[in-house]
C-alpha cells in the first residue's frame, strides 16, 4: 500500500504541473492496487499500471472537453473515470 501511495504522489505531481487539481479516494488505491500486483513479480508492474489509468481518465475527461479542472477520480464500471468535484 505504501509502495502504491508513493507512486500515485508522484503521478498526481505530475498532472498537477500540467493544470489539473486531482483527487482520489481509498477506493481508488484498491483498484490500482487490485490491477498493479502480480502475484509472481509483486509489485514491479504498480508504477506502469498507476501510469496508464490515472493519465487515461484524463485523457478521456480531456476528450469528453470536462471544462472543470478540479477533479475527482471515481472507480466506475471497473475502470477509472474523472468527475468534478
Amino acid at each position: 500500500m505504501e509502495i502504491a501511495r508513493l507512486h500515485i504522489a508522484r503521478e498526481l505531481s505530475f498532472l498537477r504541473d500540467k493544470g489539473f487539481d486531482l483527487t482520489l479516494g481509498n477506493s481508488v488505491v484498491s483498484f490500482l492496487m487490485q490491477r498493479g500486483f502480480h502475484p509472481r513479480l509483486g509489485a514491479r508492474p504498480l508504477r506502469d499500471t498507476i501510469e496508464k489509468h490515472l493519465r487515461g481518465a484524463v485523457a478521456n475527461a480531456t476528450l469528453a472537453e470536462v471544462s472543470s479542472r478540479r477533479l475527482e477520480f471515481v472507480v466506475s464500471s471497473n475502470e477509472l473515470a474523472l468527475r468534478p468535484c
